[in-house]
């Protein structure tokens, strides 16, 4: 098997193959897949996700891979970063269709944007915003407080200020982007966000010391 330094996660329940080729375009040599010899030898791990949260633990369950990426996590030596769903999943729980364990690895909750947003707003949550961010984070050395990003989601990630590092306003502020030491999510989608999700990306893997290539 071939050893690459960023490999996508291709569960089932994600576009995986999407994020893969926005990773090709700022120059990262990035395969998907889900075995766990090449995970464990990345660098970075990227996990997307669109559907439910407890179909994609569910998923990730059913391919013995919840204990592959929790050993990775503790390890301390690999990035993940989640997407959208991806990032959802790093939350404790969810009450999403039915109340369902996440991995824990950043404390909060996952719960429905209605507790949120007033009736003005629709759901689920659909288009451009722009990100309340941390100016001292080295992540977003290369965007602008007028880049926009590709939101699509009923629900968000409720957490403590100190993991959060970007927020959205839609009807009121939310998080937008959490990290706590080797783990990074994203609400949104970078691989949909244009040059500005792009950007991003560079910034991540630069605040980070990961190569590209």
């Amino acid at each position: 098997m071939i050893k690459v330094e960023h490999v996508v996660l291709d569960y089932g329940l994600g576009n995986a193959n999407s994020v893969a080729s926005c990773l090709r375009d700022i120059g990262c040599h990035v395969v998907t897949s889900n075995q766990a010899q090449q995970l464990k030898s990345a660098k970075v791990i990227y996990i997307p996700g669109v559907g439910s949260f407890n179909k994609a633990m569910e998923k990730l369950q059913q391919q013995g891979l919840v204990d592959v990426l929790n050993e990775i996590k503790l390890g301390g030596d690999t990035l993940i970063v989640g997407m959208c769903l991806g990032m959802q999943l790093f939350a404790e729980s969810s009450d999403e269709n039915t109340y369902t364990k996440g991995f824990g690895w950043i404390p909060g909750k996952v719960k429905h944007l209605s507790e949120r947003v007033n009736a003005e707003h629709s759901l689920p949550h659909i288009g451009w915003n722009k990100l309340e961010n941390n100016a001292e984070e080295k992540i977003f050395k290369f965007t602008s407080n007028d880049d926009n990003y590709y939101f699509d989601h009923s629900f968000y990630f409720d957490t403590h200020d100190e993991f959060i590092c970007a927020r959205t306003y839609y009807g009121d502020s939310f998080s937008a982007m959490v990290k706590l030491g080797n783990v990074v999510g994203f609400q949104f989608h970078p691989e949909k966000s244009q040059l500005a999700g792009k950007n991003l990306l560079i910034g991540l893997l630069n605040s980070y010391n990961i190569d590209r290539s």
